[in-house]
């Protein structure tokens, strides 16, 4: 990949001519064909995409970019606009004096519109119980710059739906762009420019990478979250802690920045510290070294202080919404594995759960065999010969083939097979990728790491092509892997890129994709 402009200029142009065609695709798919509703992949998605679905869901009927638009988009256009106590979005009803506790058992819900009622609640609703709005499970960084972005946008006199909607498309798309240049940033020492490039170039060509253009959070996490990255390896500890801090009020999983932060202050400390202590004093200049770790310190914690001060204000509607509503938590470990046991199960007649078990149990081997392989090979592959490297290859190919046509031949729901088969593959992916950069970027991996398991130990079995976007292990990797080899940079973006428009065509639908 030979670059003739200015690299920045070239990344830019990349970013420019994506953001177009694939807002363009969208718009030309959707007069093109029309897709046959219901979409049953999971059981909750049908009845989301039957006709008049969302009839009394404004947020979400918007003609204007409404194919950028579906399912959480609602709430960071309604947060933007109203705020989160918005009367027109579902509100729950819950007991102040108990943990809360699904709702979906209960007759009647306590759900509703505000709205619809006088008193802004059902008759049935004792007078005691707090309401909590839907919107309060969201963190408030997205719509904040929703609502910033919105005000010059008064100029086109669009109405205020359209108006927040465009801002959130220009936000994903800036954060998107800031995250290219994060990983270029992060990748060009050790890859030069060209194989830079293809890093960034692989975020945005991911078979989920449209995300990062959608009225949704993941291209401002990405880049705030790889922005804090680039700028802590360049030793820039405000700005890093900056946006560790606004990534952590875009989404939770931000706090994990924490880790990256704090293993580059202790880098710096250590060695400060034991000159002290072996001078026994400390000087005019350790002085000054003293307080410029203090600060760097306080800077590296700028996450966990974002988390606090957001947990203060709006934690507790948060973990009420989640419990109560969406059934998510944080590290919910025997609860997720349940939920992803029966979701698996649940492809399978009963009658073959035994054989069902077995491939689960084959996934399970799979991943800890590549992770194994792959932690061995970056520390060892040196000295192993290619041979031995060429048929561990090939056996661990021919298991994963064996397990893709077993679990094919005996599914009973092939669409819903194919979608779990997605989520394993990019849970696996991820790992992978972490034990592929742990030891050249140990921060980043960690970071990545905690990304992924927080994101697979929510408590529902879905989303995880969508999660690991804010895993930048999995683009440093894929960037190595990338650099010389032809065969698998036009192999996996090609790839990629069908996948990308088959998932960019499904959600200009309102289909679920992750």
């Amino acid at each position: 990949m030979q670059t003739t402009k200015k690299p920045i200029t070239t990344l830019f142009l990349i970013w420019l001519a994506w953001a177009v065609l694939l807002l363009g695709f969208q718009k030309a798919a959707s007069m093109r064909i029309q897709l046959q509703v219901p979409d049953t992949v999971l059981d909750w998605v049908a009845e989301e995409t039957v006709p008049g679905a969302h009839a009394r869901q404004p947020y979400l009927n918007e003609p204007f970019l409404n194919r950028q638009v579906a399912y959480d988009s609602e709430y960071y256009i309604s947060i933007a606009i109203a705020g989160y106590d918005d009367p027109t979005l579902f509100t729950i009803w819950l007991p102040p004096d108990r943990e809360p506790e699904l709702i979906w058992s209960q007759s009647p819900l306590p759900l509703g519109f505000p709205k619809d009622y006088p008193g802004g609640r059902p008759d049935f609703i004792p007078a005691n119980y707090t309401a909590y709005s839907l919107n309060y499970a969201f963190f408030p960084f997205y719509p904040l710059m929703l609502r910033m972005f919105g005000y010059p946008l008064i100029i086109f006199h669009l109405n205020p739906i359209a108006t927040a909607s465009l801002a959130g498309v220009l936000v994903s798309l800036l954060g998107a762009l800031g995250a290219m240049l994060a990983l270029y940033d992060l990748t060009r020492d050790e890859l030069g420019e060209a194989g830079a490039l293809k890093t960034a170039f692989y975020l945005i060509v991911f078979p989920t990478g449209f995300f990062l253009a959608m009225v949704l959070t993941e291209g401002l996490f990405a880049g705030l979250a790889f922005g804090a990255l680039a700028l802590l390896r360049r030793r820039q500890w405000l700005w890093a802690g900056l946006l560790a801090a606004c990534a952590t009020l875009t989404r939770g999983v931000g706090v994990a920045l924490v880790i990256p932060l704090g293993l580059a202050w202790l880098a710096e400390a250590f060695p400060l510290i034991s000159t002290w202590l072996e001078d026994g004093t400390i000087d005019r200049s350790g002085r000054w070294q003293l307080w410029s770790l203090i600060w760097k310190g306080l800077a590296s914690l700028t996450p966990l202080f974002a988390y606090q001060a957001w947990s203060f204000f709006l934690g507790k509607q948060f973990h009420a919404v989640e419990a109560a509503y969406f059934g998510r938590g944080a590290f919910l470990v025997e609860k997720s594995f349940d939920a992803w046991q029966w979701s698996f199960l649940s492809l399978f007649r009963f009658g073959d759960f035994h054989l069902a078990h077995w491939i689960g149990w084959g996934i399970v081997i799979l991943a800890f065999c590549l992770v194994g392989k792959t932690l061995i090979w970056r520390q060892w592959g040196v000295r192993i010969p290619k041979a031995v490297t060429l048929a561990i290859d090939l056996l661990l190919l021919a298991f994963s083939a064996a397990l893709i046509y077993v679990w094919g031949k005996n599914t009973i729901n092939e669409q819903r097979s194919f979608y779990y088969m997605l989520e394993f593959s990019a849970l696996i992916l991820a790992l992978v990728a972490c034990a592929y950069t742990l030891r050249s970027h140990t921060g980043l991996a960690l970071f990545s790491l905690l990304v992924v398991l927080i994101s697979f130990f929510s408590g529902e079995p879905q989303g995880m092509p969508r999660y690991i976007l804010g895993a930048p292990a999995v683009f440093v990797m894929l960037g190595q892997l990338g650099k010389d080899d032809e065969i698998f940079d036009r192999a996996w973006t090609l790839g990629s890129i069908l996948l990308l428009g088959l998932f960019a065509l499904l959600f200009a639908f309102n289909f679920w994709v992750a």
